[in-house]
C-alpha cells in the first residue's frame, strides 16, 4: 500500500471544494453514528476521489476522528502497513478486478478487528470488476459484519448492477457548476491566467476540476490552441494522419481534445451565443457547422475512443484520415 498524506478534513475541502456537499454528508452521519456500510462514490478522472477515500478512511480509523497524524492507526495507514485498512485495484498487467481480489479481502475484512473496531476497504475503478467478482462482492455488501466500510470508487456508475447500487449510498462528487469552477481554478492559480485560458482548461478537461487545473499549470492550454487551429485546417480536407504519432496513447489524447472542441462547437452552434473568451477559431468552426452532421461525427469518434480504449486493434492512420474526412463535410456547404 502507498504511503498516505494526512490533512483535516477541513484542509481536504479547503482544496477540493467541490467535495465539500459531500464530505459535510459523510462527517454528518458518523457524529451520528450511522456510517453506511457501502459507499459508491461517484468521480470520473480529474475530481479526486481516490484520495477523498482515502482522507475519509483515515477520519474514521483516526483514534480522534479527524485524522490526527499522530495516533497508531495514522502512523500505520501513513507505512501502508494498516492491518484493518485494504486497497483493491486493477493490476498492472489485468483489465479486470479479479474475482481472487475480491476473496482476498472479503475474507480478511470478517476477520476481528486489529483496532479501533473499523474495518475498511476502497475498491479502485469498481467498475472494472469481473462479473464473478461484482457477486462475491455482494456478498459481503449483503452481510457486512459491524463496523466495516466498503467504498467503490467509479466513473460510470451505470456499470454497476442494480443489486449493488442498492446496497450502498450514492455520494456524487461530480457536480461542480460551471462557474463555481472558474472561481476555483482562479484562486489555485493565483488569477495568473485569463477568462479565456480558463475556458479553454475546462473545454479540454471535460470540466474535471483537477485536469483542468493541471491543464493550466502544464500550458496544455496553449497546446489545445495549437490543435483547434490544426482542425479549422482540417475543416478544408486536411488529414490528421500527417500530425500525429500512430500510437493509441497519441490518437486517445488527440480524440479526447476533439470530442471536447466537437461537444464545444455543438453547443456554440445550437445557442449561437459567441462571447469574447471564446477562441475565434472555435467562433468560426461553429458558424459554419451544419449540427446534425456534426452529432453523427461525434458518434463515430465515440465508437472509435471506445475501440482504442478496450484494446482493439485498429489502423490508426486509415481511422484517423476517415474522421478526418468526415469531419471535413460536418463544415461544408
Amino acid at each position: 500500500m502507498t504511503k498516505q498524506t494526512f490533512l483535516s478534513g477541513n484542509q481536504f475541502v479547503e482544496h477540493h471544494s467541490w467535495c465539500e456537499p459531500a464530505w459535510k454528508k459523510l462527517k454528518a452521519s458518523q457524529q451520528e453514528d450511522r456510517v453506511h456500510h457501502g459507499l459508491i462514490l461517484v468521480a470520473p478522472e480529474g475530481y479526486a476521489g481516490n484520495n477523498f477515500a482515502s482522507f475519509w478512511a483515515q477520519e474514521i480509523l483516526c483514534s480522534t476522528g479527524d485524522a490526527c497524524g499522530h495516533c497508531k492507526s495514522c502512523h500505520l495507514l501513513q507505512t501502508g502497513t494498516h492491518p484493518d485498512f485494504y486497497r483493491i485495484g486493477v493490476l498492472e498487467d489485468k483489465k479486470k478486478i479479479s474475482i481472487d481480489q475480491i476473496r482476498d479481502f472479503t475474507g480478511a475484512i470478517h476477520e476481528k478487528a486489529h483496532l479501533s473496531g473499523w474495518r475498511i476497504a476502497i475498491i479502485e475503478a469498481a467498475d472494472s470488476l469481473s462479473e464473478n467478482g461484482f457477486n462475491a462482492l455482494l456478498k459481503t455488501l449483503e452481510e457486512p459484519g459491524e463496523k466495516t466500510l466498503i467504498m467503490l470508487i467509479t466513473s460510470k456508475v451505470s456499470a454497476l448492477s442494480a443489486t449493488i447500487k442498492s446496497r450502498c449510498q450514492m455520494i456524487h462528487l461530480d457536480d461542480f457548476r460551471e462557474e463555481s469552477l472558474k472561481n476555483w481554478l482562479s484562486k489555485q492559480t493565483n488569477n495568473n491566467f485569463s477568462d479565456e485560458a480558463i475556458n479553454m482548461a475546462i473545454r479540454v478537461s471535460h470540466s474535471a476540476p483537477l485536469l483542468a487545473f493541471s491543464s493550466l499549470e502544464n500550458s496544455e492550454s496553449t497546446e489545445f490552441d495549437q490543435f483547434l487551429d490544426l482542425l479549422s485546417v482540417l475543416s478544408s480536407n486536411g488529414l490528421l494522419s500527417q500530425y500525429v504519432q500512430s500510437s493509441s496513447e497519441s490518437a486517445l489524447k488527440v480524440l479526447n481534445q476533439w470530442l471536447a472542441v466537437t461537444d464545444w462547437v455543438i453547443a456554440l452552434s445550437i445557442t449561437a451565443s459567441f462571447t469574447e473568451n471564446e477562441p475565434k477559431a472555435l467562433v468560426k468552426l461553429a458558424q459554419a457547422a451544419n449540427v446534425r452532421l456534426l452529432f453523427k461525427f461525434r458518434d463515430s469518434l465515440l465508437f472509435l475512443l471506445k475501440e482504442l480504449q478496450t484494446g482493439v486493434s485498429l489502423s490508426l492512420p486509415m481511422q484517423l484520415d476517415q474522421l478526418s474526412a468526415h469531419w471535413a463535410h460536418c463544415f461544408s456547404d
